[in-house]
């Protein structure tokens, strides 16, 4: 019974378990035969002429900050309990230095 509850077996059993439902899921999904209104821009209900349909590329630049701060949180909360990494103040530096070079880096561009 052990055997069932190591990180590998049970990593197994979900990967299984997960495809299944994928393989089922796509079988009995109903299928679309490519017609020309799926490619065109919609929102809330209206259809969008192509020409004013704008992306917003200082939306990507933010959700990249927050991609990069919230890993290296992570990242360092993990490695909380590491003997490389001692006290608070030496992390919380690190962490900072990590995160202004990632902000240089984004909004240099």
């Amino acid at each position: 019974m052990a055997l069932l509850s190591t990180p590998l077996v049970v990593f197994g059993i979900a990967f299984i378990i997960s495809s299944m439902i994928y393989f089922i899921g796509g079988k009995i999904s109903p299928k679309s035969h490519g017609s020309k209104e799926k490619y065109e821009p919609y929102a809330c209900g209206q259809k969008i002429p192509a020409e004013k349909f704008s992306v917003l590329i200082g939306l990507f630049n933010y959700a990249t900050v927050f991609m990069v701060v919230d890993v290296v949180a992570f990242i360092l909360i993990l490695s909380m309990g590491s003997p490389f990494v001692s006290p608070i103040k030496e992390t919380f530096l690190l962490y900072c230095a990590i995160l202004f070079a990632s902000l240089a880096i984004l909004l240099r561009g």
